[in-house]
């Protein structure tokens, strides 16, 4: 729900906290083989005016970090996992939400992933590299931008040319499309209609 992911502080306050200073893309999640970070860490590589935050853990992190080190991409930062309840204003502070998966064809038709509906929630631009049913709910809610999985660099170069009033409208539609389509409130009024068309008897 949208009322979930409101910041506890302003939002000069929270970028201060976490210490970002420029447009700054977060990916808040698992780090391990099915995420495709390697494929973050070369749209990082292609896009230096952008910081890219990566938050969680998992079996691929160490290398990650060692792979972006060896690039030299002063760009990326590693943070540790935060608790759930920090998420929303780790999001306020950030400019863009990351979704990132490796390019596997079942992806493109069964996943539904809780950190794009996070990020849309939160009110902040999404980005995803994953086709098919992610890419239409992202586009569809006017949300952000779909990319194919390895034109993550492409999808953070034109999200880094719109001007801050322009992303903030991305984030603001994603939002309302929470709000009317996968909010609890929405979810139960649809319940409760699919309950009352049951047949009685």
């Amino acid at each position: 729900d949208p009322e979930d992911f409101e910041p506890s502080a302003p939002r000069d306050e929270l970028r201060a906290r976490y210490g970002f200073d420029k447009v700054t893309a977060v990916y808040a999640g698992a780090h391990g083989p099915a995420n495709g970070l390697d494929l973050l860490l070369d749209g990082a590589e292609a896009t230096p005016d952008v910081d890219v935050v990566l938050v969680g853990g998992g079996v691929l992190k160490d290398s990650l970090r060692a792979n972006s080190e060896d690039r030299g991409l002063d760009n990326v930062r590693f943070m540790d996992p935060i608790p759930k309840d920090e998420i929303p204003d780790l999001l306020a502070a950030a400019d863009i939400g990351l979704h990132v998966l490796a390019d596997v064809e079942l992806f493109r038709s069964a996943v539904s992933p809780n950190k794009v509906f996070d990020y849309m929630a939160a009110g902040l631009p999404t980005l995803t590299n994953c086709p098919g049913l992610v890419a239409d709910l992202v586009e569809n809610a006017d949300a952000g931008i779909a990319v194919a999985p390895p034109e993550i660099g492409r999808g953070l170069t034109r999200l880094l040319t719109l001007d801050e009033h322009s992303r903030a409208a991305l984030g603001v539609s994603g939002r309302g499309w929470i709000e009317s389509n996968q909010s609890r409130r929405a979810m139960a009024a649809r319940l409760k209609e699919a309950l009352l068309c049951v047949p009685k008897g």
